[in-house]
């Protein structure tokens, strides 16, 4: 997966509600405004099976039935990116890595990258782009 779909937004639903649409456990995958007309305001958005569409501002507003992921929540080691960008660590924010190895810790995912001697929880990195690593690698020899 590209960094740009593993930050597209998600929410997994939590809590049955009457005729609702989704199943509880199921996760729900945003797409970016494109422009069309019976999407009012520019955000993020869900067009069901049904042709009923669900802005993201509907699901921030019931917290109860739905919770939104976090980037690296609920993902597959397969599916994590190859490079990262520091977001955590005060002295590291920024800094951008190739990560050596992803795994499993129970259900936290753990990155191995060069500058770290211990595993590092994926909570603490953005994905980033090879292209990102090589301009970062270039301007900080």
């Amino acid at each position: 997966m590209t960094p740009l779909q593993l930050l597209q937004p998600r929410y997994k639903v939590i809590g049955p509600y009457p005729f609702s649409k989704f199943k509880v456990g199921q996760i729900l995958l945003l797409n970016e405004y494109d422009g069309r007309e019976h999407l009012s305001q520019q955000e993020y958005f869900l067009i069901h099976e049904d042709g009923i569409c669900y802005h993201e501002s509907f699901l921030r507003d019931y917290p109860h039935l739905f919770r939104p992921l976090q980037w690296y929540e609920e993902r597959k080691v397969e599916d994590m990116p190859e490079y990262v960008k520091w977001e955590y660590d005060t002295d590291d924010v920024g800094k951008i890595e190739k990560v050596t190895r992803w795994w499993l810790l129970h259900n936290d995912l753990m990155a191995d990258v060069p500058s770290v001697l211990n595993s590092v929880l994926a909570e603490c990195f953005l994905p980033a782009t090879e292209e990102e690593y090589n301009n970062y690698i270039n301007s900080n020899p």
